[in-house]
């Protein structure tokens, strides 16, 4: 992303239609890793909402909720475009959707 450099553009979740375009037009690479960026990128969201003590987590439900939603659409453009990690990006998500159920 020559154009929009991440440290100047944040990636987010305004990231994946442009992200299915790179599928589309067959920039795997490019595709890939913007995919792998954001998957780094929810994961440290989450672990930082999940991190807060019992008492204050209702606080940021509607912040951990949001992320997950996100998260969940990242799993399926990885898992429709075939992404490499594919695997690992969906357990990832798994992992933090069965914490949330927790609360």
């Amino acid at each position: 992303m020559n154009l929009m450099p991440g440290d100047k553009v944040p990636l987010n979740y305004f990231i994946h239609p442009i992200i299915e375009s790179y599928y589309n037009i067959n920039s795997f690479n490019t595709a890939n890793t913007l995919v792998s960026e954001l998957n780094n990128i929810y994961s440290a969201e989450l672990e930082y909402y999940f991190s807060f003590p019992n008492n204050k987590i209702k606080g940021v439900q509607m912040e951990l909720l949001k992320n997950l939603q996100f998260y969940n659409q990242l799993v399926e453009i990885s898992t429709q475009n075939n992404h490499p990690d594919k695997q690992k990006i969906q357990q990832s998500f798994e992992t933090f959707y069965r914490k949330f159920l927790m609360l």
